[in-house]
Formats: structure tokens, sequence, C-alpha cells
């Protein structure tokens, strides 16, 4: 199936990987570590936030990975989001809106959507 990552169940390492060939979450198994940019206004005011820091730590833990993820802004993203998002394995969609900026919110989505990459 396009678009899905598939393990063998027995070993526990990618069989196949997504249709692009040796894409963002192949190289994040082989290297051991995720690096995944959570697009957000973050803060540390709010409960939720922090509640995705750990989720995805714990996410990476029972596959076996690290995890290197890194706040970005909206306000960034809306600049430059293919420059600045290409460099993480994933995006992950922070929760907790009003965002500083919706359209970046969107261009983060809009990257994802049309390069084929990991978007939660």
């Amino acid at each position: 199936m396009a678009g899905r990552i598939n393990f063998e169940c027995n070993k526990g390492t990618p069989r196949r990987c997504l249709k692009r060939g040796r894409t963002a979450w192949y190289r994040a198994w082989m290297q051991g570590t995720a690096h995944i940019a959570i697009v957000g206004d973050f803060n540390p005011e709010y409960p939720t936030h922090h509640a995705i820091n750990a989720s995805l730590e714990h996410a990476a833990a029972g596959l076996g990975l690290r995890m290197d993820s890194k706040w970005v802004a909206t306000g960034c993203a809306e600049r430059d989001a293919g420059k600045i998002l290409r460099n993480y394995d994933g995006l992950f969609i922070a929760s907790g809106s009003p965002y500083r900026s919706m359209t970046g919110a969107f261009e983060a989505i809009r990257f994802a959507r049309t390069q084929r990459w990991p978007l939660i």
C-alpha cells in the first residue's frame, strides 16, 4: 500500500518503506533517531504541549528509537516551511490553537502533503 510503512513482525526491521524509496522514516529507523518537527507555538502553560513531548518520547521508545523533537513556531513555518521542515523525518501539528500564524500551520501541512512527508 503506497504511503504506509510495513514492518516485519519477526525481525522488527522495515521491509518496505514509503513509495518514494529510502525516505525520512527509513532513515530514522536506520539511524536509530527520529527527528520530528512539532509545528506550533509552544506555551509552557499548556499541559497539552508538555504531553506532546512526552507522547513522542513514549512512541519512539516503543519503536526502539531515540526522539529528537523540536518546536517550530508557526511564524517560521509561514516564512519558509520547505527549507525548515525538510530537515526533519516527520511533522506533528501541535494542538492548542489559536496559532500565532494560522497560515504557517497550513504551510506546514501543505509541505507535508505535497512532499509526501509523514504528518500527524
